[in-house]
């Protein structure tokens, strides 16, 4: 193994071997009928070590299940094996930003095989799907019937069903199309008795006071229902009144203002903590006959941030923006001949320091040009005093196309930046959101907390709903920045809680668990531990990340800091091999 220290802990990871706890459950799920495929080799296990976050998390095993049922015997093989602590999580596209789908136990791979679309029901507007399915297969077959699936992430090449409704994920158009769980129509789930549960709405009520024979489905809705009825005031006090709620677990929307049970708003954004996902069931609407893109170029980013409360005035579909350091950046890339072609007019006297794509849709011509004459009004109107140095109204799908893609390629922008030293920028707070008319004084206030520690940065996302992402640049081969990881989080953190905000707005809550009592608060963060010794009293499913169960004593929530950083394998490999491979040690 080159350029690796005999005693490193790359070395170590690599003579991990397979436990006997593990073997015996290998064994009891072969002789099952597990249908999938099961992978040991250390290649294997440390492909799925990581993710996009910073952690490196070696499991024990991978486990592909190839139908529904294989994962059934996954789950009915770990309850045959009482004695040990092994568990499961779920991994989809392995995109997720804070180890979400890390795990030193068992992986359950679903990209390799349950990527498919069961059934599209035109009339009634839905489609089923297993959880493997990539976001852009689904949106690309839909489109054959007229139809999409509103969620737009921009990991959509990559990213699955079944990991956007572990993480309720959202993105580009969410302030009128939502998140995941608003789409979720029903959904075939395992529990971690190893049973079916299938989800859909039912009425408070019913839910309550279940026809005989009660099913253990039934009876563990009805638990969860009582207890979240009995805290609903609470919870409608401690919940922020934004676009990006509090997930993990959502207990504002279990029950809704005209008395339904909706447990699918609870297991979205539960992140396998409480079930598994088999197959999903997504209403879809007809996509929008016609787009228009208006781009906007200013002199700052923070005056392209104090104008977006004016923009919503016109009631957009979505504001993106990038900010200062990542239009650096872009402006290297081939992607920005678009923006010059848009704005090959314009003699502009100075850089271009903030950028907002406005995205308006609409279902005739008259409609659009009426909503793209409001936009346009109110910028001549306000352009001045916000630094507008030029706008242009795009109508062309190609040009459209062209100019998202600056915005869709921010991440990799970003993450080909090289930000003093040998430093990068590193996701861990970057999905926190405000209310968005607190948004320009919250990211002041964060940019001069990054700039107290001496650290560059880029920004980028979703304006009109007050969540932007950011990446502050950390070495993570190196002791001081990893503390720094922490100083940040903590700071980041009471920050957010300051401007009414929620710490993970988009992408999970992940690792980020120790978190959760600062934003549900002493009377509602014990309800988390009870759900989960609900659903998942020995602790089976992804442990250690969103609650631990209440009644299981010893369990608890990991803390961000004492996993092992991929940083710190990295550090150990040679001077001569680091160079080499300058390439891969930054990936991701």
């Amino acid at each position: 193994m080159t350029g690796l220290k005999q005693h490193s802990p790359a070395m170590q990871l690599a003579n991990n071997p397979i436990s006997s706890a593990v073997s015996r459950f290998l064994q009891q799920l072969r002789q099952s009928g597990f249908k999938g495929d099961i992978e040991e080799s250390y290649g294997a296990r440390i492909t799925a070590a990581t993710d996009n976050s910073v952690y490196q998390v070696l499991p024990q095993a991978i486990l592909y299940p190839r139908e529904g049922e294989d994962i059934n015997r996954v789950v009915q093989s770990l309850l045959k094996q009482p004695e040990s602590d092994l568990s499961v999580v779920a991994r989809g596209g392995g995109t997720g930003t804070n180890g979400q789908s890390l795990n030193t136990s068992l992986v359950l791979d679903t990209s390799r095989y349950l990527n498919q679309i069961l059934s599209i029901d035109t009339a009634a507007r839905k489609v089923t799907v297993e959880p493997g399915v990539i976001l852009d297969q689904l949106n690309d077959e839909l489109a054959r019937h007229g139809l999409f699936f509103p969620p737009d992430v921009s990991s959509g090449s990559r990213a699955t069903i079944g990991g956007m409704v572990a993480t309720d994920a959202s993105g580009k158009g969410s302030r009128i199309y939502g998140k995941t769980s608003d789409w979720i129509d029903s959904m075939e789930a395992v529990l971690p008795d190893g049973s079916d549960l299938h989800v859909d709405p039912q009425t408070v009520d019913a839910t309550l006071h279940p026809q005989s024979p009660v099913t253990a489905g039934e009876q563990l809705c009805q638990k969860v229902c009582a207890l979240v009825n009995d805290h609903k005031e609470s919870i409608d006090r401690t919940f922020p009144a934004i676009n990006r709620g509090l997930t993990g677990y959502n207990l504002k929307q279990l029950i809704s203002d005209d008395g339904l049970f909706q447990l699918g708003y609870l297991l979205a954004g539960s992140e396998g903590t409480l079930a598994l996902t088999k197959a999903v069931t997504l209403r879809v609407i007809p996509r929008p006959r016609l787009k228009a893109l208006m781009v906007v170029i200013y002199d700052s980013f923070d005056h392209t941030l104090a104008h977006i409360p004016l923009l919503l005035q016109a009631e957009p579909v979505a504001i993106e923006v990038l900010d200062d350091h990542i239009l650096k950046t872009a402006q290297q890339d081939m992607v920005w001949q678009d923006v010059e072609a848009s704005f090959s007019t314009f003699d502009l006297q100075s850089p271009i320091q903030g950028l907002s794509f406005i995205e308006i849709h609409a279902e005739s011509d008259a409609e659009l040009k009426r909503r793209c004459a409001s936009m346009e009004e109110i910028i001549t109107a306000t352009g001045r005093d916000h630094g507008v140095m030029g706008m242009r109204l795009e109508t062309g799908p190609s040009a459209i196309s062209g100019l998202w893609a600056i915005r869709r390629r921010a991440v990799g922008l970003l993450g080909a930046t090289r930000l003093g030293r040998e430093r990068r920028p590193i996701a861990f707070v970057e999905d926190t959101a405000v209310p968005p008319d607190q948004l320009p004084a919250y990211i002041r206030a964060f940019r001069q907390l990054l700039q107290s520690h001496g650290l560059q940065y880029g920004m980028y996302g979703h304006a009109d709903v007050g969540c932007l992402h950011v990446r502050p640049a950390l070495d993570m081969r190196q002791s001081t920045d990893q503390q720094l990881l922490r100083t940040i989080s903590d700071e980041v953190a009471a920050l957010v809680q300051r401007f009414g905000g929620v710490f993970w707005g988009e992408h999970g809550r992940g690792f980020r668990g120790e978190y959760a009592p600062l934003f549900f608060g002493p009377e509602l963060h014990p309800l988390l531990g009870e759900i989960k010794a609900i659903f998942d009293p020995h602790n089976r499913f992804n442990p250690g990340k969103l609650a631990a169960p209440a009644t299981l004593e010893g369990a608890r929530i990991k803390r961000i800091d004492e996993l092992p950083f991929r940083g710190s394998f990295d550090a150990r490999i040679n001077s001569a091999d680091t160079k080499a491979y300058h390439a891969a040690l930054a990936c991701n």
